[in-house]
């Protein structure tokens, strides 16, 4: 377990807002009885805030820390609540560890009005049997004495959790607590105190990589850490997955896809335009001209005139011969062809 608590245990940046929480989160397993849920999504924190929880001082909390795994049994939940590593000769045996043991142990820290309280990381990867066994064996009151859990958590566990609380008459009221995210300020101030200046003075990120890797993480730890690393493994040092220009090629497409309709109007009423005007020609060359005026020369003119005055001459009739007329012609008048 402590190698997965230290592979867990992130750079942790306390905002504000995570501040108000952690103080939160104490006060209510010191004097509350709720079910305590802090749930968030992955890479907001939730592990690095589960692991930074420690007893305050002067304070009467007796904390139990456990991550979850999908092979989480009730011996190991209960094996995390009644082992203390600092404890003398009147240990629980780790390998026989059961219920009456925990009953054991819970009452006696009331006895030393000391309040036992349970952190468990990763809760969704419990077995429904075992929320269950948290819901009811482990956090109902044993002769006046409570064990205050708080359940680190994402959020699709919620609805499950609330389940549980209506179905179990006895069950304590649950008080939920959202994760927050870093704001681009705090981005900055994340990043500047991860990754401290250069010995020459100058800030690792500049503004405008900051305001990059805040947009795409969403202001969430565990994403600026990865977009962080990758920045500066990359030697053209641009953060992977940002593209401070949109390629030629994907603006194009995009305006295709937003103004589809408008590009196809505008594409028929182009080709309706250029099918009218070619129809357009093709009438006016099939209609012949109707009439066709040519500048000819003066003396053409002229001699044309001289022409146009001449008046036509007179038909002359000649009658045509008749038949009879060859009738009349003997032939012994002929001529006599003399024959050489």
């Amino acid at each position: 377990m402590a190698d997965v608590m230290q592979e867990k245990n992130q750079f942790y940046y306390k905002t504000p807002e995570l501040s108000h929480r952690y103080e939160l989160i104490l006060h209510l397993l010191e004097y509350s009885n709720h079910l305590i849920l802090v749930a968030g999504e992955k890479d907001t924190g939730k592990s690095s805030l589960f692991s930074e929880l420690k007893t305050p001082d002067e304070s009467s909390l007796v904390l139990r820390s456990y991550t979850a795994t999908a092979h989480t049994t009730e011996n190991d939940i209960l094996n995390a609540l009644v082992t203390d590593l600092n404890a003398s000769a009147d240990t629980f045996d780790p390998w026989g560890v059961n219920i009456d043991d925990f009953h054991h142990w819970l009452g006696r820290c009331q006895s030393k009005q000391q309040v036992p309280a349970l952190l468990i990381d990763d809760a969704d990867l419990l077995a429904d049997e075992l929320v269950d066994f948290i819901f009811t064996e482990l956090s109902e009151p044993k002769d006046e004495a409570v064990l205050h859990v708080c359940l680190f958590c994402e959020p699709s566990f919620l609805e499950l959790a609330r389940s549980k609380e209506v179905a179990e008459s006895n069950a304590r009221s649950l008080h939920i607590i959202e994760m927050p995210n870093f704001n681009e300020k705090q981005t900055a101030q994340y990043l500047k105190q991860r990754y401290p200046d250069d010995e020459n003075g100058l800030s690792v990120f500049d503004e405008k990589t900051v305001k990059q890797i805040h947009r795409i993480s969403h202001g969430m730890p565990g994403r600026i850490n990865v977009l962080a690393e990758q920045y500066l493994n990359d030697p053209a040092k641009e953060v992977p997955g940002i593209e401070t220009t949109t390629p030629p090629v994907a603006a194009r497409d995009n305006l295709l896809k937003r103004n589809k309709s408008i590009f196809i109007v505008g594409f028929l009423t182009l080709l309706l335009s250029v099918a009218i005007t070619y129809l357009l020609f093709r009438t006016e060359d099939a209609t012949p001209p109707d009439k066709i005026k040519i500048d000819l020369p003066q003396s053409v003119v002229e001699s044309t005139e001289e022409t146009d005055n001449v008046k036509e001459p007179a038909s002359i009739s000649i009658p045509s011969a008749g038949p009879e007329l060859v009738a009349d012609v003997e032939l012994d008048q002929a001529p006599e062809m003399e024959l050489s």
